[in-house]
């Protein structure tokens, strides 16, 4: 059993600089293909690395916002490091187009830092992952969806199915009622209660609620 931090990397993360630097501050480097992210610090604190060439990149062929969506959707701390100085050198892009591409990440909850080098990226994981780890008792774990965030999604999603609901009603049902459950046996009366719910379609609900379904093989 490691006595120091564990971090764990995905195995296209194998650069020798970067790996010793961790191993030399006592933080035990473990290989796996991560599905999103290049290292988990805890159950729920994961980082996308990129050096400034590499996040140029990304932002030109418009896959920076969706692996980092990707990294927000399974972990509640997500961390995107920028390795260089050189961020803005790129003639392509103005200065003030990545400072926004930057600025849409962190007002979407996507904490930001740049690092100098490898050296300087290894000294800020090996600190993130012993005070997660040691400091406040989260473990690295590769199963590491955030739980209440899952969950609320896929009640969200539950709601959405009903006739005529979209992403913002399904929020106003929930908050009013509570839990699935208690939508779907909800009188149209009290679906009325929510705002946005008229008449006509909280009687559709109840109606499509309520419908019998045929036998499997039942002759029309």
């Amino acid at each position: 059993m490691p006595s120091g931090p564990v971090v764990i990397a995905d195995i296209h993360e194998r650069r020798r600089a970067l790996v010793d630097a961790l191993e030399a501050r006592g933080v035990s480097v473990e290989f796996r293909p991560l599905p999103v992210g290049d290292f988990v610090l805890s159950t729920r604190m994961a980082v996308e690395r990129k050096r400034c060439d590499d996040l140029i990149a990304s932002v030109m062929h418009k896959r920076l916002h969706k692996q980092l969506a990707a990294l927000r959707e399974q972990f509640e701390r997500p961390i995107l490091v920028v390795e260089g100085y050189y961020l803005y050198a790129n003639r392509y892009l103005s200065p003030d187009f990545v400072r926004l591409q930057l600025a849409m990440l962190i007002v979407t909850g996507v904490s930001v830092v740049v690092t100098r080098d490898a050296e300087d990226t290894a000294g800020l994981l090996a600190a993130l992952a012993k005070l997660e780890q040691q400091g406040l008792g989260h473990e690295p774990s590769l199963h590491a969806r955030k739980p209440q965030a899952a969950m609320e999604e896929q009640a969200r999603y539950v709601v959405e199915s009903l006739p005529g609901i979209g992403p913002a009603l399904a929020r106003a049902l929930l908050a009013h009622f509570g839990t699935p459950q208690r939508v779907m046996t909800a009188t149209p009366a009290e679906l009325m209660q929510v705002p946005g719910i008229g008449r006509a379609r909280a009687q559709r609900i109840h109606r499509v609620l309520s419908a019998r379904m045929a036998a499997p093989g039942a002759l029309s």
